[in-house]
């Protein structure tokens, strides 16, 4: 009935978009997340298991995570889930070090004459 009714309302463009809605608000009642874990590496299906078992138990939710994969981030990972980002990848630190050293001042007790 319910795809009748779309279809007759000329909304079935929008079925991706209600079904991606349907299974947010399902997994929001039964206690899941769901996430992406992004590393430089492709992990295994038990590894990403373990993350999300490990970090649902922190966050007292299932979570459910895709793997990704982006060689950009050179190492460690990156979490995003119910709109958090935890950032720990070998990128971003370097660009950290990079920000601190560039507003670094060093003295210098010599002068130099040409």
């Amino acid at each position: 009935d319910f795809l009748c009714l779309t279809i007759e309302k000329r909304r079935q463009a929008l079925l991706p978009e209600i079904l991606e809605r349907f299974f947010a608000l399902h997994d929001e009642s039964v206690g899941r997340s769901r996430g992406e874990i992004t590393t430089a590496v492709e992990m295994s299906a038990e590894e990403i298991s373990r993350w999300a078992a490990v970090l649902g138990a922190r966050i007292g939710r299932e979570l459910v995570l895709a793997g990704r994969v982006d060689p950009e981030i050179l190492g460690g990972l990156v979490l995003r889930f119910d709109g958090w980002v935890a950032d720990a990848s070998l990128k971003t630190d370097l660009e950290r070090v990079g920000s601190r050293l560039s507003r670094l001042k060093f003295g210098s007790e010599l002068v130099h004459e040409d």
